[in-house]
């Protein structure tokens, strides 16, 4: 990666807004989690190593942090979606924690804001005093929905609400999701985690169908052993059985077991931030996703993103 790629990166965050506006002035900005990587890349003494490895659809630089070095390689990313704030405060405490205190025989890969358009367009919402619902990318497609594995156009969620499933005209049609791509299939990860909000639930594949995979009891077992890391343990269960109405197709977790092998779970952090003594959180829906203080629960999670990487 071009160093001066990256100093641009850095440079062009120092004139955005530090904090989140509004009631959730505890989350970091995208300008302000990407200036705290910076602060976290310089104190890591060579450990820590930026990676540009794509463009949004709008241009932003996607940007990664690779941490350590072994034989087993751990992927965290967060924020394909963009109003789910907390799962980047993960990603930053992990690496922060990563940079502290490294993780032997591990190489860790760390994305706090893989749909940097989306989330920019969430945070000018919350400056602005605007309750939207922003999911997408700055092209209006649900990453999350735009992998390979398990791609339907057709399904009847798509059809049925396409402003929250849009998946694109075509797999990886979107550049967020395509870079990803190329950058698993680069670097190969062992094991991965996508956070998400909300729910208190940890999944694993299939997500596009109920049918288990070759390796659900490793699933199982893994899921298992994160969860009892946590101080509030989450719910485990196939993502593809989590409801008979339910299916993701063509999500993030898919395409790294199907195509990759990766052990890949998905992480729903927090169960949210609705407060019934506060209306102001009944019709927000950054409110839904996001507790409003988000330590609690990001130290939570950072426990079973730890297990994961360390479990035999």
């Amino acid at each position: 990666m071009s160093h001066a790629a990256w100093q641009a990166c850095v440079d062009a965050s120092l004139a955005g807004p530090p904090r989140v506006a509004g009631p959730l002035s505890g989350y970091r900005s995208l300008a302000g989690g990407t200036l705290a990587a910076a602060d976290l890349v310089r104190r890591s003494g060579g450990r820590a190593v930026p990676v540009i490895y794509g463009r949004s659809a709008e241009g932003r630089p996607l940007w990664a942090v690779r941490v350590g070095d072994g034989p087993l390689r751990v992927l965290y990313v967060a924020n394909l979606h963009a109003m789910e704030f907390i799962g980047s405060e993960v990603v930053l405490a992990l690496l922060e924690r990563l940079v502290d205190d490294p993780m032997p025989g591990i190489e860790a890969w760390l994305i706090p804001f893989a749909n940097p358009d989306g989330r920019v367009r969430a945070e000018v919402n919350a400056a602005n005093g605007r309750r939207r619902f922003v999911r997408h990318n700055g092209r209006g497609v649900d990453l999350n929905r735009n992998f390979a594995v398990g791609f339907r156009a057709d399904y009847w969620m798509h059809r049925l609400i396409p402003a929250l499933y849009n998946p694109g005209a075509e797999p990886f049609s979107e550049p967020e999701a395509a870079a990803l791509r190329d950058l698993c299939a680069t670097h190969p990860p062992g094991r991965a985690i996508s956070f998400h909000a909300f729910g208190g639930w940890i999944f694993h594949p299939w997500s596009c169908r109920a049918d288990p995979t070759p390796d659900d009891g490793r699933f199982s077992a893994l899921a298992a052993r994160m969860a009892e890391a946590m101080r509030r343990p989450y719910r485990c269960a196939q993502l593809g059985r989590w409801a008979r109405w339910f299916r993701a197709h063509g999500s993030e977790i898919d395409h790294l077991y199907g195509d990759l092998g990766t052990m890949a779970f998905l992480i729903e952090v927090s169960r949210g931030g609705l407060e019934a003594r506060s209306p102001s959180t009944w019709a927000d829906p950054l409110a839904w996703f996001n507790p409003r203080d988000p330590v609690p629960d990001v130290q939570n999670v950072l426990l079973a993103a730890l297990a994961l990487a360390t479990a035999e």
